[in-house]
């Protein structure tokens, strides 16, 4: 009986020990409410002891507004219903929140005759319940913020979650998509998905992540959209869902087809200027090669008369050639007939003498002398026709978009060649020739503009003065200076002077395009062409030639 009592004495501890190690606050009350026992560890924060609610009813322990729940569930207990309830205690400040679990102590003939209670802290689940709220709510925020429909699959392929967004772009309620495949909002033909071994469409499982790939969505209605997915893997608990990603590219692709139009008109256009381009660039060589036309035609007079000065001469000389040819050969039939009479020299002194009075008489030794100079003289003036000739052929050739090497000042000597006889009558030209460089250029082009240039200084000029040609160089271009002693111009007539059709002159004598055509060529060879002047006292034109000239 002792061993027995023992026995049971130290089961009883034992099982006290048991109640007292378990985190949750268990207590018995009686019918009445009053409290029997309390097992469990102290509730650390609000401070309970076992000792100090003993033999107290419920309502004693909690203040008013705490008491009527717990009273009220002590009644509910009693009446043999099993239920929990969730409290809060607030203690130095703090709330504290805990559950409550009743049950009714019955007796063998299922009468009520106490409560027991199971109470557990649970604000540290409160707690993760609430930051958890937060984190469910923050993501929600910021999922239906998002412009991109967002999708969360689990390793199903069923949709476990959707934001606003994913409803409005495929035209589906919430509940419609929830548990749904994710594959029914694609295009079963992108290359992103397989078959299984039921020739099911799914997703293809090799792809663990998928960046920015556009494929073809499906609305409800079967209406087809352009799309870009991102598919991320990622893992809860060791269970694998994935996060897809959808952005709406219908406007993106609309802009590129707009792009792609605007592309093509941009190269339509592009190639109708460029037609342009060409055709005024053939035109404008038509005006240059018009204008040097019109510049021989207003100077062929005086390239007439600079020819027929050479020709006049030469036919003159031709003229005494043919009466000095028929003195020499009457002489030399003369001789011949002299050679055939030696025999008889009485004869031979007659014929010798006669021979000797028509030397006298034709002036031979004039005639030998006068043939070498005249001879010489020919030679000059045809020379000088065929340099025209040469000078003329090469200003009215059509000029060729070449540029090759070209000596500045031989050029200008040249053109003065050309355009000497409408100075001369004028002006003294006056040369200053630097040391320069070969320069790359359109020849015929640049003839064109020092013909102009000088042509108008003789017209500037009234009754007589200088024109003056200077040339020189810097670091990367050649410089000519024209300069005229004329009339000059006024400020408002130096504004228009590089205008096309713009001319000074009566009607009928200048087309207003030579300084147009002018300022056109030296642009083409990246050039510039300037001009000072004033009324009374002259102009100067500077042309500045790149040395190295780059064809565009």
């Amino acid at each position: 009986m002792n061993q027995e009592s023992t026995y049971t004495e130290n089961k009883t501890i034992s099982l006290t020990e048991i109640l007292n190690s378990i985190n949750e606050i268990i207590y018995v009350a009686d019918q009445n409410g009053t409290l029997v026992n309390i097992y469990g560890k102290e509730a650390v924060e609000p401070g309970i002891k076992n000792g100090n609610y003993l033999s107290k009813l419920v309502s004693e322990i909690f203040e008013n507004d705490e008491n009527h729940i717990h009273t009220s569930s002590h009644h509910r207990c009693l009446n043999g219903e099993s239920f929990s309830y969730e409290w809060e205690l607030k203690f130095n400040s703090k709330t504290y929140y805990y559950q409550t679990l009743l049950t009714p102590i019955e007796n063998n003939r299922t009468k009520v005759t106490g409560i027991t209670g199971v109470v557990r802290n649970i604000s540290r689940e409160k707690a993760l319940n609430r930051y958890h709220q937060e984190i469910e709510l923050m993501f929600k925020t910021l999922t239906n913020a998002a412009k991109s429909a967002i999708i969360s699959v689990n390793e199903e392929g069923q949709i476990e979650y959707c934001n606003p967004v994913t409803e409005r772009m495929f035209g589906y309620e919430h509940n419609e998509l929830l548990g749904q495949e994710f594959l029914i909002l694609f295009h079963k033909e992108d290359t992103i998905f397989g078959n299984d071994k039921d020739n099911r469409v799914i997703f293809n499982k090799k792809l663990s992540s998928v960046e920015n790939i556009e494929l073809l969505g499906v609305k409800k209605d079967g209406k087809k959209i352009p799309i870009e997915c991102h598919i991320s893997l990622y893992e809860i608990i060791n269970i694998k869902h994935r996060v897809v990603i959808i952005q709406d590219i219908s406007e993106r692709k609309l802009v590129e087809e707009q792009r792609k139009s605007y592309q093509k008109n941009l190269e339509k256009k592009n190639k109708e200027i460029q037609d342009a381009l060409e055709y005024t660039k053939k035109v404008q060589d038509q005006l240059v090669q018009s204008e040097k036309m019109a510049s021989l035609g207003a100077l062929i007079s005086g390239i007439a008369h600079e020819i027929n000065n050479p020709l006049a001469f030469v036919s003159s000389n031709h003229n005494r050639f043919g009466e000095y040819f028929s003195d020499l050969f009457d002489l030399l039939d003369k001789w011949k007939d002299l050679g055939f009479n030696m025999k008889d020299s009485d004869q031979f002194s007659a014929e010798l003498s006669e021979i000797n009075l028509l030397e006298e008489k034709i002036d031979y030794k004039f005639i030998k002398d006068d043939c070498e100079e005249l001879l010489k003289h020919n030679f000059e003036g045809i020379d000088r026709i065929k340099n025209i000739v040469l000078q003329l052929r090469g200003f009215s050739h059509v000029s060729d978009d070449n540029a090759i090497e070209v000596d500045i000042n031989k050029a200008i000597e040249e053109t003065l060649t050309i355009v000497w006889n409408e100075l001369k009558y004028k002006a003294t030209i006056k040369k200053y020739y630097g040391k320069l460089p070969l320069v790359q250029c359109q020849v015929g082009e640049i003839k064109q503009i020092f013909v102009n240039l000088l042509v108008n200084a003789s017209h500037a000029i009234e009754t007589r003065g200088e024109i003056i040609i200077e040339t020189c160089r810097d670091d990367t271009n050649v410089i000519i200076k024209i300069s005229d002693t004329g009339k000059g111009m006024s400020a408002e007539i130096k504004r228009k002077i590089f205008d096309p059709f713009f001319t000074t002159k009566d009607v009928g004598e200048g087309t207003g395009l030579g300084l147009w055509i002018c300022m056109s060529i030296i642009q083409k060879h990246h050039g510039k062409l300037e001009v000072e002047s004033k009324e009374g006292k002259g102009s100067t034109f500077k042309i500045t030639l790149p040395i190295e000239f780059e064809n565009q």
